[in-house]
């Protein structure tokens, strides 16, 4: 098993997609007057879904700025033997 980041695999990927389409079936649930009531739940998922994209969002944001940085640091120094 190879550790990484959570939520990027391919069962990540498809939590998210679903998590985040979640608001638009009860949308339309409640639209076609079916019972609603998993608001609360839609709700909650759809937050979880939204932290994991910004996180991971993040996380490859700050690398690679943090990437940037070194390479620039290095490549700037003259070498000197």
């Amino acid at each position: 098993m190879n550790p990484g980041l959570p939520g990027t695999g391919i069962g990540g990927l498809f939590y998210i997609l679903v998590a985040l389409l979640m608001p638009l079936c009860e949308i339309r649930r409640r639209l076609k007057g079916e019972a609603p009531g998993r608001g609360t739940l839609v709700a909650k998922q759809f937050a979880i879904a939204l932290g994991v994209v910004a996180a991971t969002t993040g996380v490859f944001w700050d690398w690679t700025r943090c990437s940037r940085s070194t390479r620039s640091r290095r490549t700037s120094r003259a070498w000197t033997p």
